[in-house]
């Protein structure tokens, strides 16, 4: 039994003007970091934005410093944030202190002069008359930490039947990163881990070279090459199997006229996973998973679900992965013995294979009978445990918004107590909360 460690953490956002929830989002929680870059954007007509949360709970003031580069990797805007101790912020890009022009496409950088805690949203303000304000979560980058090599899988993409995927890569270091992406099919058993065709930014292939500058990103936009919906997965191949930019995918979900739903996908592969889910007898709410196999041999996954009070709900369900394949479906799908039922819990991932690429969604169909669609972070079991304090810097609360915090054993036999405390922008004074 691991004790006296810092468990993983959710926090589930909900915007829900008038009555209806029109977004959902899971961030995760936001260690303390130095230094950062994510990436970031802000449309021509302002429709999009990229919203930041800093939070500084060091007991003296920190200077956090910032760049604006596009795509190209040069910097535009640059500035500095002064934070006190103790302090919180939040804002948009196109606001002070950054100042992102309109039409803005790269990357956001930061350096502290002592670590803070950053939480990136993207924003997405939809086609209805009375616009709703859509929320999706983008990982922050460690810049700290060593870079990504070998290939990247981005476990699911969808195009047509009212969805598109964008494909986006970020570079972490200075130096120019090249490669492949390639697309591949899970239609039927025929097809699984065959090339795919799909339209690339309007031109119809199953791959296309990639090339990332220095410091900067790139985005690949993705429909559908022929009708109906094209899914698979998407192999990110380094040159050489050297560095690799990290790679995201935006879906969204237009059915009409109006954008329902958006959702950031960051890849995370491993050997042993865990994500918070949850399901309603109704399936309103319910988890949709998606498993990728980044090897060429087949191999198992295995699946086994606890409630949050830690006793087993489904024991063990096996699947099989076929090689360069994929799995999708939703929980109850996937295991058939919780039909009609309602459960909150954590699911565990596990394979024989040398590594799988995951992904967990939230669905939910709100009042209207649109389909919103978030994802949920994914905790890594061989993860190095801490007992250092993890930080979430925001809550949203009123004017319609709602924050869910969920804390789960991230790792084996991993248990653990302490307090949660709420505080307010300024000072770290405490902040009265109604917690239920």
């Amino acid at each position: 039994l691991v004790v006296n460690t810092t468990p993983a953490g959710v926090a589930i956002f909900s915007n829900r003007p008038q009555g209806i929830v029109v977004s959902e989002t899971g961030v995760p929680d936001a260690p303390l970091m130095a230094s950062g870059r994510t990436y970031a954007e802000v449309s021509a007509t302002g429709a999009v934005n990229t919203g930041l949360a800093l939070a500084n709970p060091n007991n003296v003031g920190v200077r956090i410093s910032f760049d604006l580069r596009n795509e190209g990797g040069n910097i535009v805007k640059s500035g500095f944030k002064d934070l006190e101790a103790r302090e919180h912020f939040s804002g948009f890009l196109d606001q002070d202190p950054f100042f992102a022009d309109r039409g803005f496409r790269g990357t956001f950088s930061y350096t502290a002069t002592l670590p803070v805690s950053v939480i990136v949203l993207r924003g997405l303000f939809n086609e209805r008359a009375a616009s709703e304000f859509l929320m999706s979560t983008l990982p922050v980058i460690d810049l700290s930490l060593g870079t990504r090599t070998g290939t990247q899988v981005i476990p699911h993409f969808a195009a047509g039947g009212g969805f598109t995927t964008q494909i986006l890569l970020v570079n972490s270091t200075g130096t120019p990163q090249t490669g492949t992406i390639e697309f591949l099919d899970s239609g039927s058993p025929t097809r699984t881990g065959l090339p795919l065709e799909v339209n690339i930014d309007g031109s119809s292939k199953s791959n296309t070279n990639y090339l990332v500058p220095a410091n900067g990103a790139a985005k690949f936009v993705i429909t559908g090459a022929l009708p109906g919906l094209a899914s698979g997965s998407v192999h990110v191949i380094p040159s050489g199997g050297g560095p690799v930019p990290t790679p995201l995918a935006i879906f969204t979900y237009k059915p009409g006229a109006v954008t329902a739903s958006e959702a950031i996908v960051p890849v995370s592969m491993g050997r042993a996973l865990r994500t918070y889910v949850e399901l309603s007898s109704a399936s309103l709410i319910n988890a949709g998973i998606a498993i990728a196999n980044p090897s060429a041999g087949p191999g198992t996954v295995t699946l086994s679900l606890t409630g949050l009070d830690g006793s087993p709900v489904v024991t063990e369900t096996t699947l099989q992965l076929p090689g360069s394949g994929q799995i999708v479906g939703f929980l109850d799908q996937l295991m058939p013995s919780l039909v009609g039922q309602s459960v909150q819990g954590v699911l565990r991932i596990t394979t024989d294979l040398p590594s799988i690429s995951f992904l967990g969604l939230r669905s939910h169909y709100n009042e209207r009978s649109d389909f919103l669609m978030s994802t949920t972070p994914v905790s890594l079991e061989n993860a190095p445990l801490g007992s250092a304090e993890r930080f979430f810097p925001q809550v949203a609360n009123g004017d319609g918004f709602t924050t869910q915090f969920i804390l789960f054993s991230g790792s084996t036999g991993q248990a653990a107590t302490g307090n949660v405390s709420f505080f307010g922008s300024a000072g770290g004074t405490p902040m009265s909360l109604e917690v239920r």
